[in-house]
């Protein structure tokens, strides 16, 4: 989560009406002191729990990749997954912004079953000041569908402009050609009556 209120917002819905529920809180060391001072400040104190990763991580990984060498719309989903999570580390604010150039973007491909590293360029690019996080956030939250439907009907009027031109630009060649036409069968009776 962003912040404290979010996570408190998040864990208040795995419970509901008069259902009890329960909620995992992951974070890598590099968040781990922030986000927990933030808690601690709302007086949070989550339990930790201790796992195995080394065990963990190579059965998940082993899984992961043998779902996306399945199936092509999961290795698809996985991708966007990765670059959508990056992307939201540029847009966390102040002191809990991490930077994901420091993190090891290959083992993370590999917890989600990618066998090689998407495109990272935007990270580069952000931490260069290419790109604003004002860039970052419009890229994240833009409507993909509606921005293709608008593309899609920029090209059909262009398309419907040019074939409009062209029969325009065939219709001036027909009626210059009957100019000329007309101006020749003219010519033609003028010299016939001359004679």
């Amino acid at each position: 989560p962003e912040d404290a209120a979010m996570y408190i917002h998040r864990v208040g819905r795995t419970a509901r009406f008069k259902a009890s529920g329960r909620a995992l809180l992951m974070l890598m060391p590099e968040e781990q002191d922030t986000v927990l001072a933030e808690l601690a400040e709302r007086s949070i104190e989550p339990k930790q729990l201790h796992i195995n990763p080394k065990r963990t991580e190579a059965d998940m990984n082993r899984r992961a990749a043998g779902e996306l060498a399945r199936k092509n719309e999961t290795k698809l989903l996985a991708e966007k997954a990765f670059t959508s999570y990056l992307r939201s580390l540029l847009l966390l604010p102040g002191l809990r912004m991490l930077r994901p150039s420091l993190l090891d973007l290959n083992a993370f491909a590999a917890s989600l079953g990618l066998g090689t590293l998407p495109d990272t360029s935007f990270i580069s690019a952000f931490e260069s000041n290419k790109v604003s996080r004002e860039d970052v956030r419009t890229q994240k939250n833009s409507n993909k569908s509606l921005q293709r439907l608008r593309d899609d009907i920029k090209k059909d009027k262009a398309a419907k402009r040019r074939a409009r031109e062209e029969r325009e630009r065939q219709k001036r060649a027909e009626m210059e050609a009957r100019l000329k036409q007309a101006a020749g069968q003219a010519a033609g009776q003028a010299a016939g009556q001359a004679a």
